[in-house]
């Protein structure tokens, strides 16, 4: 029978990251000194600032991709049973999704104090990022405990290590 696994990929940042994402833009800044110019009036952020996101860092992101790729799924009695035309039956393996996360939550305040020490600005210009006016914060923490315990899948790269 043919199987499936799904992965759903958590915020996946590194070299060659998404322009216009929240993340690439501070990077951007950091790396120009502009960093601490990131307040409450920024679109690009508005609604993503005490937000807490799983990031991952690429390689950690293909090292997924990998173990799931050498995945092959027991096959369960209890799945149901495909019937050929010529009688023959067999079960078929259940589809299975793992998360692609580091199960650990950073706000892009947090970021903004590491890419900081990183980069340093003038004493007088930290960042100081607020939350737009309306908006609420979200979580999106993934758990890894599947992954890490069928596929071996194990996050490497910590955020500090990332930028």
């Amino acid at each position: 029978g043919i199987y499936s696994v799904g992965l759903r990929f958590f915020s996946v940042y590194g070299p060659w990251g998404v322009p216009g994402s929240p993340l690439f833009e501070m990077a951007e800044r950091a790396v120009t000194g502009d960093l601490a110019t990131m307040d409450k009036d920024d679109d690009t952020m508005r609604g993503f600032r005490e937000s807490v996101h799983d990031f991952v860092y690429i390689d950690d992101a293909v090292d997924a991709v990998m173990a799931a790729m050498q995945f092959r799924p027991q096959v369960s009695t209890s799945s149901p049973a495909t019937v050929a035309e010529n009688g023959e039956s067999w079960h078929e393996p259940h589809p299975v999704i793992f998360n692609v996360a580091t199960g650990h939550g950073h706000s892009l305040e947090d970021v903004a104090k590491i890419m900081q020490e990183f980069f340093p600005t003038d004493g007088d210009k930290q960042s100081h990022m607020h939350a737009g006016h309306g908006t609420k914060p979200t979580v999106s923490v993934g758990s890894t405990k599947r992954a890490e315990s069928v596929l071996g899948y194990r996050p490497q790269v910590s955020m500090r290590d990332g930028i």
